[in-house]
């Protein structure tokens, strides 16, 4: 019982056909069972002689599992898909030999990395012109591979299509199959350009920030009201002539304070400052 009913004349077409070519064809349906359950079937139809004479066979073959095997992989691979291109990261494999088998970025990740993502298919990562680290880190890299051990967080560096640098960062782990033999790795990497040009910035400010206050002869901290711990700059620690090893909590900022001074400063930034929130001064 095949369904929909158009499909029967389509099958015996199809027999038809192979008889008159002489080979087999494989053709697929859809069969209802006795049970009104509807199943995947493949059909093969084939043309024997024997002792003169000629015969058609079909043989059918149930494929109901391989089917849904196959479209639980594809749905798989389509949510593994949209995972990957919501997020600003790539997804990488390598076989034993660490060259890259697969490599998909995301549209979020780099216009440069996504647009040569085919380019990497066949590479190793320290065969793309990169710009960092230098050949000792490539070999400590290279090192952590051969061991076949897993690595975090390894950054590198090359050159983007506007000549600018791009920074990296890529995680992995070694992938074995059931006998334990090393099979290659597989692992995700993001492109931390932005956050190393944030870095730097902050890297800038902070320095001009030093230099300022160097030649203003201004020093300046920061209190973490909740711990009563602060950290002060270096110019702050000259001002007051303490060392690295000084306590920075409030009980040692009010050990500087002139004796005859310290009860009305610890009740003044008791209950003004942390009481009122008024601006310390």
């Amino acid at each position: 019982d095949i369904r929909p009913t158009g499909q029967i004349q389509r099958l015996r077409d199809h027999i038809k056909h192979v008889s008159q070519q002489r080979i087999g064809r494989d053709s697929f349906w859809k069969h209802r069972k006795k049970d009104g359950t509807l199943i995947d079937v493949e059909v093969s139809a084939h043309v024997i002689e024997f002792g003169g004479r000629s015969a058609r066979v079909v043989l059918i073959h149930d494929i109901t599992e391989r089917r849904r095997a196959e479209e639980a992989l594809r749905e798989s691979e389509a949510r593994f898909r949209s995972l990957t291109e919501m997020s600003s990261d790539f997804y990488w494999e390598s076989d034993v030999e660490h060259r890259f088998t697969v490599h998909i970025a995301s549209a979020k990740s780099s216009q440069e990395w996504a647009s040569q993502e085919g380019a990497h298919i066949g590479r190793r990562r320290w065969e793309i012109p990169h710009l960092s680290p230098d050949e000792a880190g490539w070999q400590a890299h290279r090192s952590v591979l051969e061991a076949h051990r897993p690595f975090r967080d390894f950054v590198f560096s090359r050159r983007g299509v506007d000549g600018a640098a791009r920074h990296f960062t890529v995680s992995g782990d070694p992938v074995f199959d059931a006998s334990g033999a090393f099979e290659g790795y597989r692992g995700v990497g993001s492109d931390i350009t932005e956050r190393k040009r944030a870095e730097q910035a902050l890297q800038d400010s902070e320095r001009l920030l030093r230099e300022a206050q160097l030649m203003a002869g201004f020093g300046s901290y920061v209190l973490d009201i909740p711990t009563g711990s602060w950290r002060g700059s270096a110019v702050l620690d000259d001002i007051f002539g303490i060392d690295d090893n000084y306590e920075r909590s409030v009980a040692g900022w009010l050990s500087l304070v002139h004796p005859e001074w310290q009860e009305r400063m610890s009740r003044y930034f008791t209950d003004e400052v942390l009481g009122k929130h008024v601006r310390f001064d």
